[in-house]
Parts: structure tokens; sequence; C-alpha cells
């Protein structure tokens, strides 16, 4: 059974982090920007040194206090890992093709042309027929295609997407792009924050370190599902 939590920032005075897992009925201001804001159970609230207690309404912890909260977290669950489960049912699960990927790098914006060729994100074709045009799962191809990273990450982000789970999706289209260069200020922009900046030297470091863990215990919980059924199968043959 999955059970929110509280526990303290390890840097901030005065500040304690909440994890609600019931965050559509909390107006923490998660939904006005996603993607400046860590994820939609993360919130802050005002403690004033007074141990736990809340003394301000919860509000949504933003992307430019990403280190502190992971950091925070991971010294909680240190000490109190019945949570990770909590925090694993939300944590991202990236599962992109390498074929969506190679076919958003793909297109490219045609600055010659009245008319843009068309493309289809559902069967990951390309066309330049007219009768498509009217045909909303034809899309022209947008002017920020370009065939770059930035371009891809952006065909593949969507608006309610948290800035942990732009980071995460990030990391997955990097690898599949073979790890090309990009621009980091502009990598942040579209992010959230910057991971590998001097004020958040320890960040990246926390995440891999949050995303083991968490991948830890998915895999012990999909395991003993797994021996959970052969002790099943050979007990009811056992029985025959």
């Amino acid at each position: 059974m999955r059970k929110d939590f509280r526990f303290d920032s390890l840097s901030r005075d005065g500040i304690a982090y909440s994890w609600d897992s019931n965050y559509h009925s909390i107006e923490n201001g998660y939904f006005k920007q996603p993607g400046r804001c860590i994820a939609p159970e993360a919130n802050e609230y005002q403690t004033y040194d007074d141990g736990m207690v809340q003394h301000s309404p919860l509000w949504a912890v933003s992307s430019d206090n990403v280190q502190d909260f992971i950091i925070s977290l991971l010294f909680f669950l240190k000490d109190n890992t019945e949570y990770i489960e909590t925090v694993a049912y939300r944590w991202p699960h990236e599962k992109i093709l390498n074929d969506r990927v190679k076919f958003y790098e793909s297109l490219k914006y045609d600055s010659e042309k009245y008319k843009q060729p068309l493309y289809n994100k559902e069967t990951l074709k390309k066309s330049n027929a007219e009768s498509k045009r009217h045909d909303r799962r034809w899309e022209e191809i947008p002017n920020f295609a370009d065939g770059s990273f930035i371009a891809v990450f952006r065909f593949l982000l969507e608006s309610h997407f948290s800035a942990i789970d732009r980071y995460f999706r990030y990391q997955t289209i990097n690898l599949i792009m073979d790890w090309p260069w990009i621009d980091e200020k502009e990598l942040a922009e579209w992010i959230g924050f910057e991971h590998s900046s001097k004020e958040n030297n320890h960040l990246q470091i926390a995440l891999d370190a949050l995303n083991d863990l968490i991948k830890g215990y998915r895999h012990t919980r999909d395991g003993l599902g797994k021996l959970n059924q052969l002790v099943k199968k050979h007990g009811s043959e056992a029985d025959k």
C-alpha cells in the first residue's frame, strides 16, 4: 500500500517537503507551469523551524530547488525504505522506441517551400499528398525541425511533463541519438533546470542514485511476482 510522507529539507532552513499522491485535490500551482516544477506530488511548506509542523499552504516544489529536494528525498528513503514504493509508483517509465526518435531526427523544415511536407506521428510516415492536408492525423513539419537533439526533444515533450519527466526523457533520447552535442543553456530551458551546473554539482549523481534505487525496487517486485506464480503453479501440480 502506497503511503504519502513528509521530510525535512537538508539545505533550506524552515522548509519541509511533502509527497502527496492525491495531488489533483491540492491547489499547489503545479498545473500552471508543470515544466518548472519537480513533480505533481512534490510539495513544500514553511515550518519556521517548528519541527515538521505546517505553517503555510502546500506549494509545488520549483525546479530551482531540484538538487535539495532529490538529495533530501534520498536521505529520507535511506532510513524509511517502506516509502520507496510510493515514489516508484510515480517515477518515470521511459519507453521510447528507437524508430520514433530516428523518425523525428529525419524531419527537416524547408524554408524554401510554401507548403511543408506532412508527417504522421502514429505511422511515422511523411507525405506531400494534398489529400492528407485535411486529415487531422497529418501535420506540417514545424519550423523548429532541423534534426538536432532539441528538435527531437520538442517533438517528444508533452505539455503536462514535470521537470523530472523531462530530464529522463532527455536521458533516453540522448542515448538513442548517441550523445550528440547540446547547448546546456538551451537544454536547461526545455528541461527546467541545469543538471551539471556549479549550483547543482551533485544533482546528476543524486538522480542516478534515486533512479537505481527505484529500478531495484521494481525488479525485486517483479521478480517476487513471478516467483509467486511459480509457487502457485508448482503447488497446484503437487496437489494433483
